[in-house]
């Protein structure tokens, strides 16, 4: 059976400019922009490093991530969209954190919220279910509807990656 994959007109809403700015913070933006156009697992998204960003030899952005899955570290092209939410989510961190506050491109809310998890040097990150929870959230605050016109509740992180392979394929 093929995998799941969004209808275009639902993958149309999720990045729609006027949907996007119903987000309440750049990093809202930032995640499910990285859920669109990167096509990583939720895990490796919550995870990426502040300078995951990278001009190569090219001229071209490429976004460096650890794919946690097979543990190990990867890069892959993104698109000029993606990159400019990137460098707008990394000047929100640098007026917020302050050039050295944080590694990681979505950090948590302060301690004392939910929603946060800590690495090894006591920084934190997001966990996977609050992307989940704003992809939950962003479809109803958006009003983002299927081809049948109901409200598309049944979209989840996994589902753009396999909508991005099975627009690769």
């Amino acid at each position: 059976r093929p995998p799941g994959t969004l209808e275009k007109g639902v993958f149309e809403q999720f990045v729609d400019p006027v949907n996007l700015a119903l987000l309440r913070s750049e990093q809202q933006r930032t995640v499910i922009l990285l859920l669109a156009y990167a096509g990583l697992r939720a895990s490796s998204i919550v995870t990426l490093a502040r300078d995951a960003l990278e001009i190569g030899s090219d001229g071209h952005p490429y976004l460096r991530y650890v794919n946690v899955k097979l543990r190990r570290e990867a890069m892959i092209p993104i698109g000029p969209e993606l990159a400019g939410q990137i460098r707008r989510q990394q000047r929100y961190l640098d007026d917020s954190y302050g050039p050295s506050g944080t590694c990681f491109l979505l950090p948590s809310p302060p301690e004392g919220q939910r929603g946060w998890s800590r690495d090894r040097g006591g920084r934190c990150h997001i966990v996977t279910a609050k992307v989940n929870q704003l992809v939950k959230t962003y479809v109803r605050r958006a009003n983002i509807r299927d081809g049948e016109g109901k409200l598309a509740t049944w979209v989840h992180p996994h589902l753009f990656r396999h909508h991005l392979g099975t627009g690769l394929v």
